[in-house]
């Protein structure tokens, strides 16, 4: 699996984790909303890759509609980051070029030694009290929510049918587990349905002729 695809679904599996974990709040409805809205730039941004132009003025109203969409989706959750702060902190990535951990320096967390690789920069979340998470700080999940936008791999949180969220590792998953799966085949099979009823009844008939 390549070191991007590692990130996503690391990242996932925490928004997902949060999701499943986190007691309603002002966190969580926070966090639920940038969410909500970042799926929707998320979607349009799918249709639009989808939508190939042809030149008709269908798709030049398509786009015009869409822009629009944009632009008021965009107002709403920038008005909602701005709630959040992060400052920018300088660091040096974990491993070594010998795949093996470098020293921490405990004052700041960072790694620190030329050994480390190249400098990097990230944006450090800064928690604040209106908004305190029982499992993850939600500066913290914004923030991978906003990573997974950018890489385009939101879509992949999903919900399956028995309300858990989940990431998907292949696009084509649609439930969080083989449990989940054989109860949707099931649960959508007519076959199914039939053969189930037929056992309730023949149980009803046995329990009627011991009786």
């Amino acid at each position: 699996m390549a070191k991007n695809e590692i990130n996503r679904l690391h990242m996932g599996k925490l928004i997902a984790q949060y999701l499943n974990l986190e007691k309603p709040g002002p966190a969580r409805t926070e966090v639920e909303k940038i969410f909500e809205l970042s799926r929707q730039v998320d979607r349009l941004q799918r249709e639009y890759d989808s939508d190939m132009s042809d030149g008709s003025r269908a798709f030049a109203e398509r786009l015009y509609r869409r822009n629009a969409k944009l632009r008021s989706i965009l107002s709403a959750l920038n008005r909602a980051l701005d709630h959040f702060a992060f400052s920018p902190q300088m660091y040096i990535p974990l491993m070594t070029a010998a795949g093996s951990p470098a020293p921490v320096d405990k004052a700041t967390g960072w790694t620190v030694g030329l050994e480390g690789g190249h400098v990097a920069v990230s944006w450090k979340p800064q928690e604040m009290a209106t908004f305190k998470s029982e499992t993850y700080p939600a500066e913290s999940i914004v923030k991978t929510l906003l990573e997974l936008t950018e890489m385009g791999a939101l879509s992949r949180i999903r919900q399956c049918f028995c309300g858990k969220w989940f990431y998907a590792e292949s696009n084509k998953k649609e439930v969080c587990s083989d449990a989940c799966r054989a109860r949707k085949f099931n649960t959508n099979n007519p076959t199914y349905h039939q053969q189930h009823a037929k056992k309730l009844t023949k149980g009803k008939h046995a329990k009627t002729k011991k009786r």
